[in-house]
C-alpha cells in the first residue's frame, strides 16, 4: 500500500461514516476477524480475500481516526 492508497481509503471512510470512531471500527474489525477466521477453517478461498480487504481497511480507518497517518 502506498500513500494515496491510505488516503483514498481513510477519505472515503471520513465521507460515508464521519462519527465513526477509532474504537467503533476496532470493534467491528472484531467481528470481520471472525468473519475471516470462519472462510479459513472452512477453506473457503473464494470469500478469503474480500474479508482480508474488510480487515485491512478497518484497520487502516482505525488508525488514521487515532492519529496516525502513512
Amino acid at each position: 500500500m502506498n500513500k494515496e492508497q491510505f488516503k483514498q481509503i481513510t477519505g472515503w471512510q471520513d465521507a460515508i461514516f464521519p462519527g465513526s470512531t477509532s474504537l467503533a471500527k476496532i470493534a467491528h474489525l472484531e467481528e470481520e476477524v471472525k468473519e475471516l477466521i470462519y472462510e479459513i477453517v472452512v477453506n473457503n478461498k473464494s470469500r478469503r480475500n474480500e474479508e482480508y480487504a474488510d480487515c485491512f481497511i478497518l484497520l487502516f480507518g482505525a488508525a488514521h481516526r487515532d492519529g496516525l497517518s502513512y
